[in-house]
């Protein structure tokens, strides 16, 4: 369960992420609609994706089917590649490429991504808190 509510949550920042994304689009409706009216097709943005985990990996098949979706509702005009097995380095060399901008998103773990934003050492301490809490609360504490 705990997995599964750690794929959403990544799925979810990866969502928030792309909903901000506003590189390399039109932006004026004139040229969305010329597009539609036999002007210049609109323009692809690629975005690439980077993921330690290998192929087989749930994780990695729910950004699989989140690169689907948006390939889907954007008809097309947004495509998200991923590069799984660390093809483009470890987490920590993602970060470093999404801010020098040679990558738009990564899978993280909020262990790296803390290097990095400071404040997602808060996730950290409530899994600690989990983990300190979880013999106290057992069959054998009670007795």
């Amino acid at each position: 369960m705990k997995r599964n509510a750690s794929t959403w949550l990544c799925i979810t920042c990866l969502l928030f992420f792309l909903a901000g994304y506003g590189g390399g689009t039109e932006t004026s409706s004139n040229s969305a609609s010329s597009a539609t009216q036999g002007g210049n097709p609109p323009k692809t943005v690629e975005l690439k994706l980077s993921n330690v985990l290998p192929d087989d990996n749930p994780t990695t098949q729910a950004l699989q089917f989140f690169a689907d979706r948006v390939k889907e509702k954007t008809n097309g005009t947004v495509e998200i590649k991923l590069f799984n097995n660390s093809q483009l380095g470890g987490q920590r060399e993602a970060m470093e490429g999404m801010q020098v901008g040679s990558m738009e998103m990564a899978m993280v773990s909020a262990g790296p991504a803390a290097q990095f934003v400071p404040t997602l050492n808060v996730l950290s301490l409530l899994r600690a808190r989990n983990i300190c809490l979880k013999p106290s609360t057992g069959k054998r504490a009670r007795s």
